[in-house]
């Protein structure tokens, strides 16, 4: 999600979260960013895999959303290995 949509939108992960929730933040500025989030999707995936449990239509469409911020991000013009 772009910054001001995930500020605008009530149901919003960061919105969702509690005023002294830790949260940990992925840039697209960040080179590795992409290859998080599909870190992020496999082990998600392999997760339901090894327990058993199916992925639901829900789970299966935040896994394609973010399949879909990954290559945003890697098309991100101003990449760099972070600080």
């Amino acid at each position: 999600m772009r910054k001001q949509e995930e500020l605008d939108d009530p149901r919003s992960c960061l919105n969702k979260a509690g005023p002294d929730e830790p949260l940990f933040v992925l840039r697209a500025h960040d080179i590795f960013a992409p290859d998080t989030v599909r870190a992020w999707i496999s082990a998600v995936k392999h997760g339901y895999f090894l327990r058993g449990l199916e992925i639901s239509d829900e789970l299966t469409e935040k896994l394609e959303e973010a399949e879909g911020w990954a290559t945003l991000m890697e098309a991100w013009p101003t990449r760099k290995v972070p600080d």
